[in-house]
Formats: C-alpha cells, structure tokens, sequence
C-alpha cells in the first residue's frame, strides 16, 4: 500500500484510458458511447490507500534501466565551440594560388613552380618564401590587415636575402625557381603599393631579370615554364621602360634576338614587344621636348598596333616610308596569333584575348595622348596633317582634306573614344550568365588596369568616363577587389608619375 496523493473520482475505465469522465450514474457517457460497461467509482477511502505496489515497481524498473543505459553510453567529446583556427599563411596561400593569381599571367608558371619546390628541391628555399610573402600580402589587401601585412613583410626580408644567395650561387642561380623569386619579388612590391613609393623598388627588380636572362642563356627556352617566365620578363622590362620614359636595353634586344634565332617564338609576341619597343623610344625622346616628327611617330606606331589588334603583323617600315597597306586581315591570321600566343603563354584564351587587347590598347591610349597634347603647338602643321591622312586610309600624295585642317585634337579624342568603347565592349564577355543576377567572374580583374587608364585620361568623354568608373566599382563588389576604388579614383598626372604600379599585376 501507498499513498498516492490526491486521487481522480473518475471510473476505473476513464482512468486507464485518461479520458475526462462525467461521474454520470449508474454509468458514465463515455462507457455509454463505447458500449462498455461502466466499472462504477470508488470510494473516498478507496481511492487514497489504493494498491499502487505493482505500477510503482514498474516506474523504479524503469527509471534503473534509463540511468544504466546512460553510463553506459559514451558522451561525447567536449568539442570547442569556437571555429579552427586554420594558420594565416596556408589561408593565405590558398587564397593567392586559387584566386588571385588565376588567370594572370603568373597563375600560368607559379602554381607549377610551387609544387615543383614544396617537392623539397635543393636551392629553392628563396621560391616558396617568397610565394609565402606575396600571398600573405595578398590576403592583407583583401582584409585590410596589418597583422598579416606585417608578417608579409618580414618574409619578403628573409626572401630578399635568399633570393641574393642564389643569385650568387652559380648551382642556383639558373634554376626557373630563382627567377620565379625575382618576379614574385617584383609582384610583390606591386601587390604592397599604394602608389608611386614601391616603383622604385619594382624597377629593379624588373631590370634585375635582364642579367638573369643573359645568364641562363638558350637553356632556359628548353622548358615551357623557362619560355612562360622569359616572355613575361621581357613584357615587364618593357612596361618599367615605358613608365620610365627610357629605351628598351640594348643587351636586352639583342638577347631576344638569338632567342629568335634558337626558338620559333610566336609572331605575334615579336611583334608585340616591336611596338612596346617603338613606344619606349617615343617617350624617351618626348623628355627632349615634343616635334612634328615625334607626333607623326606616335601616329604611326599606333596605327601599326591598331592593325596588329586586328590580327596583322605590323609592318617594319619606319616614320619616313610612305604608306601602309591597308588591306583587310585574312580571317585566319587574328586566330593563327591568337593560338600561337596561347601556347607560348599558357594563359587561358580568353584571358590571352584580354591582354592581347588591353596591352595595346593602353599603347594606343598613351600614344594618342602624346598626339592630343600637340594639338595647341602643332595643329594644322603639314607634316602631321599629311601622316593623319595616310594611317586615316588615305593614298600617299594626294592633297590633304580640309576636314583635318586644325583638328589634331578632335582627331585624337575620337580615336581615344574608339579605343575605349573597344575595352567597354570586352567586359561583358566576363560575366557569369548562369547565375540568377549575372556577376563578372574573377577574370575580370585583367580589365582593371585598362579602365583605370580610360578614366584618367584628360581627353577621355564624359559618358566613357562614368562607365568606366561604373564598372570599376562593381568589380570591387562582385569579385572583392579592393583595388577598385583605388582606380577610379587614379589621376592622369598619377598615372604619369607611375601609380598604376598596384594594378600592374592584373593584366
């Protein structure tokens, strides 16, 4: 016997079956409905010293097993709530090799460079710590950290004096790693830059691969890494050159020239470098002040880059011959180039056919620049009217038109304005269509540079000019470009005084 408490009055039945019960006499309703018949009710006396032995029994049973089957099941392990803490370098070196090298001319021997060094290779320490340095500089600029800033910093010291030590080591000095340190050195200091402080520091390391190229020699054209990284040099050395306003090194030149000679190198290279060549002899001489011969130059030069846009090679003649051809290209010929220069650089084609593109236009930009700015000294002078005419489609003697009688400028705005709506018209090609709300892809980035020359320049339209800065600020949303701001904000006399240096490596 027990006590159990205050009981319930309801019948037995309604109890069992915890159903609510009338009390109704002789029988309750709810045994009434189920055609039952009612076991009655028990008295007071009954109902508080009630036999409960047999269902307290059952509820201790119970309640021995629950706790024996609780010790012996394990708990589970106190895990912290807190995320993992995954080491900044590796996240930072994820983010550099996955996303932001990818599709640049770097993510074309890096990555390969790298797995190639993680292989425990001799001599090629200085390789992975500056790999390890550019991409912690990397992750900096995405999230604006001094912390990892700071830690990018102290390895590029220690990589700066590996780099030297296998630079000295005759073992070593040849080997694809140590020029794939002295390039990363060289993105390093553009990834860094705010501005115009690291172009120093990133000339020379620039210049620094002339000698290494001379001392690696044929040999390093045996490999398609060797062949990416000398293509790559040589286009640095060159863009240093034009920022500098200086000519492209002789022994330079004259190295590639047997490179020629051993190796078929694209044409479409040659001629490339060809133009850049050109242009760095037009800037170098613009210092001395600007002539009627320099403008009629740079008219040509860019006419030549214009055709070989189109998919010529450009022609060899110099300033002083008559006229250019200007038949119509083959239709084979821009996709002969454009293969050709695919396999030399192992750049993803459509990334190829943006540089390709931008980095002549660019030329073309600075070049009509230098015509624009003639325009108050030298319009209308006979000389530069008659070269108008000639790369305009002209025949060669035949009287000059009136139309270009005082419009050097007018000329020179209309062809910026054409080059620019050719680079606007690129960018939708780097749209993810598959997405709900189409975003430009991280490919896109390769467009940056050429937007933030479009903006800058003094002769650029006003419709231009906002579209340009449009798309800038996009990109610093769809694919986290924190340079973005920085180039639509970059100014002509900026861009002269070379502080394009942070988006260099884009392109």
């Amino acid at each position: 016997m027990g006590y159990t408490g205050k009981p319930s009055t309801a019948c037995l039945s309604c109890r069992q079956k915890r159903r609510k019960c009338d009390h109704a006499m002789p029988g309750c309703s709810q045994c009434l409905r189920q055609k039952i018949q009612c076991p009655g009710y028990e008295t007071d006396w009954d109902l508080r010293f009630r036999d409960e032995t047999i269902f307290l029994a059952t509820g201790t049973s119970k309640r021995k097993a629950n706790q024996a089957a609780k010790r012996s099941t394990p708990s589970p392990p106190n895990f912290p709530s807190r995320a993992i803490n995954i080491p900044t370098a590796d996240t930072a070196l994820s983010y550099f090799m996955v996303s932001y090298i990818d599709s640049t001319v770097y993510g074309s021997y890096l990555p390969q460079l790298y797995t190639e060094a993680v292989l425990q290779k001799p001599g090629q320490d200085a390789f992975v710590t500056t790999i390890r340095a550019a991409s912690m500089a990397a992750l900096a600029k995405r999230h604006q950290s001094r912390e990892t800033l700071g830690m990018a910093l102290k390895e590029f010291s220690t990589a700066l004096a590996q780099t030297n030590a296998s630079l000295a080591d005759p073992s070593t000095a040849t080997l694809n790693a140590t020029l794939g340190a002295v390039l990363t050195m060289g993105l390093f200091e553009s990834i860094v830059s705010t501005g115009k402080e690291n172009i120093g520091n990133w000339t020379a390391h620039t210049l620094g691969t002339i000698a290494l190229l001379r001392l690696r020699g044929l040999e390093q054209l045996s490999d398609l890494l060797g062949r990416r990284m000398c293509i790559h040099a040589a286009y640095n050395i060159r863009v240093s050159c034009i920022n500098r306003a200086v000519e492209v090194p002789k022994d330079l030149i004259k190295l590639e020239e047997d490179f020629y000679k051993a190796f078929n190198f694209p044409r479409a290279v040659r001629d490339h470098y060809s133009i850049m060549n050109r242009t760095c002899s037009i800037k170098a001489d613009l210092k001395n002040g600007l002539t009627p011969e320099l403008i009629c130059r740079a008219l040509e030069t860019e006419h030549d880059a214009d055709l070989f846009i189109q998919g010529f090679s450009p022609p060899t003649s110099t300033a002083q011959e008559g006229s250019r051809s200007t038949s119509p290209p083959t239709p084979r010929q821009p996709l002969t180039n454009s293969v050709m220069l695919h396999n030399a650089t192992g750049a993803p084609l459509l990334a190829m056919m943006a540089r390709w593109l931008f980095g002549m236009s660019m030329l073309r930009l600075v070049l009509n620049e230098i015509v624009w700015s003639g325009a108050p000294m030298y319009d209308g002078h006979p000389e530069i009217l008659q070269r108008m005419y000639q790369v305009s489609g002209g025949l060669h003697g035949k009287t000059v038109s009136e139309h270009f009688q005082s419009h050097l400028a007018a000329y020179a705005v209309g062809k910026i304005s054409q080059i620019s709506r050719q680079v606007l018209a690129f960018a939708p090609r780097f749209l993810n269509e598959e997405d709900l709300v189409p975003h430009f892809t991280k490919m896109a980035r390769c467009i940056v540079l050429p937007l933030a020359f479009i903006q800058s320049s003094p002769c650029c339209p006003p419709d231009i000019y906002q579209e340009a800065k449009d798309l800038l600020m996009r990109f610093e949303s769809d694919i986290e470009l924190s340079q973005g701001q920085f180039a639509a904000t970059v100014l002509y006399t900026s861009r002269l005084a070379g502080e394009w240096l942070p988006l260099h490596h884009m392109i």
